[in-house]
């Protein structure tokens, strides 16, 4: 009997292993609910000043380039307009070359058929005298059509099909063209900016209403889960904010 008696802490003459894992995770999580309840309420509100800060600074991005995206628009439209304009300047002139070229090619045609394109531009006559009245955009298209048709290369065309006719407004009209286009462009992706940043004040708005209601719930372990799920919101939002352009108030811009 005396062989069979036990020390203590010992079974059947065995050391007995006590498990002290339960009493080690309660004290972690009085620890963990101890220092939620001294400072929760700090980190909360920083996290709520923060987001305030963000959400803000998201609302004036999205306005600033929402504003950017109108003056694109605007210049556009101005572009296309003056652009329109130009063009009729342009078909005015070019009806006038047009009518004062016939004029003069019904007086010069004995002269050039004759083979002495001098008569036809110089001397006396009507001739010369619309010649001399030429436009500065027809008159060396006109000349490089008459050594073309003195050469048999002119092929049916006339001064207007020539790369040396140029009118100006015609010019003008196709680059202002290309302006809006670009104004176009630009104000499209900047619309699409301006609703990257208005997503961006969604987020922090979902994240500022659960961090607001985090400190409403009476569980810590309650808080800490919703506290977690609105810095996880805050953090996707700042990874958008810094993945964007910013933009100021542009000297290249008009007032």
């Amino acid at each position: 009997m005396e062989d069979c008696a036990s020390e203590p802490g010992t079974r059947y003459g065995r050391p007995q292993l006590r498990d002290h894992a339960p009493e080690e995770t309660a004290l972690t999580e009085e620890s963990t609910t101890t220092w939620w309840t001294e400072r929760g309420d700090l980190v909360v509100t920083l996290l709520l000043a923060s987001v305030t800060v963000m959400l803000a600074w998201s609302g004036f991005q999205a306005s600033k380039w929402s504003g950017v995206q109108a003056i694109n628009f605007s210049d556009a439209g101005k572009a296309r307009t003056d652009s329109n304009a130009l063009t009729d300047l342009g078909g005015t002139a070019a009806s006038i070359d047009a009518a004062v070229f016939i004029a003069w090619l019904e007086a010069a045609e004995p002269s050039l058929a004759a083979g002495d394109p001098t008569a036809a531009v110089s001397g006396e006559g009507l001739a010369p005298f619309f010649y001399e009245n030429f436009s500065d955009r027809l008159r060396p298209a006109v000349d490089e059509w008459i050594e073309l048709r003195r050469r048999g290369d002119a092929d049916g065309q006339l001064p207007f099909d020539l790369d040396s006719y140029v009118v100006p407004e015609f010019v003008q009209a196709r680059q202002l063209r290309d302006d809006a286009s670009a104004f176009g462009d630009a104000a499209r992706a900047n619309n699409q900016q301006s609703d990257i940043y208005v997503l961006a004040s969604v987020v922090f708005a979902a994240a500022l209403f659960l961090a607001g209601i985090c400190q409403k719930m009476r569980r810590p372990s309650s808080q800490q889960l919703v506290f977690a799920v609105s810095l996880a919101v805050t953090a996707a939002g700042l990874l958008i904010l810094l993945t964007q352009p910013i933009e100021f108030a542009r000297s290249d811009l008009p007032i």
